[in-house]
């Protein structure tokens, strides 16, 4: 999209400190970040690399606790401390989720 308009907005000096502050923690520029608000985009902080890695590695420690169930269940033995540590993992990652994309 060409865009030709040039626009000029006033605004105090914390209002453009929290556009800043904002758009930098989007990944976006100020105009980006504004014209995202005009197109109703819903914009989230930019979710930093290594938390998106930690992400991906406690999905894959549940896996491997899931198949860890899966193989006490089939052999006769007591799975007790498994599902335990599966239910403690499952809180940490909602409560991961929970800070980085702000749900309540």
């Amino acid at each position: 999209m060409s865009r030709t308009v040039d626009f000029h907005l006033r605004m105090s000096e914390d209002e453009l400190a929290e556009l800043e502050k904002i758009s930098h923690e989007c990944g976006m520029t100020k105009s980006q970040y504004l014209r995202a608000g005009i197109g109703e985009k819903r914009t989230l902080p930019k979710v930093p690399d290594e938390l998106i890695d930690l992400m991906k590695e406690l999905n894959r420690v549940g896996i491997n606790l899931n198949q860890l169930v899966v193989v006490c269940r089939s052999s006769g033995y007591r799975e007790d401390q498994v599902l335990e540590t599966i239910d403690q993992l499952s809180k940490v990652g909602f409560e991961l989720r929970r800070a980085i994309y702000g749900i309540r």
